[in-house]
């Protein structure tokens, strides 16, 4: 696309991108979160890109929110600076910004808490409940015992991941937290467990719920390529995966992974569900 082309059609989506905010312009610090920079499409050519951040201060009224939020804006596709400036992981910035609207605000938790960023006003470092925040997410490793092991502190995730035995194999546990007060995880524990105390059970009926929702695309998969090897069918398929991971939020929704056995040439087989639902949906992924 020509640098006129693009330019209008920049200026044609910045314009639509501003309507989902509101017009007031706030100034805040802001302590950016460990990822910063990325994007995804806004539309056609024009890329969203933006920065997390832990906790913020409102500048006219002085208040703290210990609350993840994003500030975005648009540009190019890599193009991961703000006006040609880079912004940094775990650093307090005095930004202006204006707040997304709530109609428009959905998805992940911090995109609830979304901002268009209208400019960096410069770095800071001096508001102690932000350096407070800092500390407190770089403090060491914080480790929990539990009937199946102990489990760490991710902080960056807001979970708790630890490996367990199951059934004989080894499969990471990853298991959501309370963001505000992070060493709590009983919610999700307390799903765990019910998953971790009837093994076989769940086992069997996660095998029988992706050969069911698999198996056929499995067979399209491998055309001519399994000669000499037991043709695909729902019971093989079922013997075959290999469990690798269990992901658990504190409301019993789950992600459970599976290794394909090469039927997939090496993707991950995921099922995701509920404890209140059930199963809900098998796909490949990876």
């Amino acid at each position: 696309m020509k640098k006129r082309e693009f330019a209008l059609e920049m200026e044609k989506a910045c314009g639509r991108f501003e309507t989902e905010y509101s017009i007031e312009v706030q100034e805040l610090l802001v302590l950016t979160g460990e990822f910063v920079g990325g994007g995804i499409r806004y539309e056609r050519d024009v890329w969203e890109h933006g920065v997390g951040f832990l906790a913020s201060v409102d500048l006219a009224t002085g208040a703290f929110r210990k609350e993840k939020g994003f500030l975005g804006w648009l540009g190019e596709r890599g193009q991961d600076k703000f006006h040609g400036r880079k912004i940094k992981p775990l650093k307090i910035y005095h930004v202006r910004c204006r707040k997304k609207a709530e109609a428009e605000a959905e998805g992940q938790e911090s995109r609830r808490n979304a901002w268009m960023l209208v400019e960096i006003v410069g770095r800071s470092g001096r508001h102690p409940e932000l350096k407070r925040v800092k500390e407190e997410y770089k403090r060491g490793a914080v480790f929990q015992e539990t009937f199946c092991g102990k489990f760490e502190l991710e902080r960056k995730y807001d979970c708790f991941s630890g490996e367990v035995d199951w059934l004989g194999e080894k499969c990471s546990v990853s298991l959501d937290c309370d963001e505000q007060e992070p060493e709590k995880m009983e919610g999700a524990l307390s799903f765990f467990k019910r998953l971790y105390d009837n093994q076989q059970k769940w086992d069997e009926e996660f095998r029988a719920y992706a050969a069911e929702e698999l198996a056929d695309t499995a067979v399209e998969w491998q055309g001519d390529s399994e000669e000499g090897r037991e043709p695909v069918t729902k019971e093989s398929f079922a013997k075959r995966i290999r469990i690798s991971a269990i992901f658990m939020k504190s409301d019993g929704e789950y992600k459970v992974c599976f290794e394909d056995d090469d039927m997939f040439y090496g993707h991950t087989i995921e099922i995701e569900g509920s404890m209140e639902k059930g199963m809900e949906g098998a796909d490949i992924v990876g």
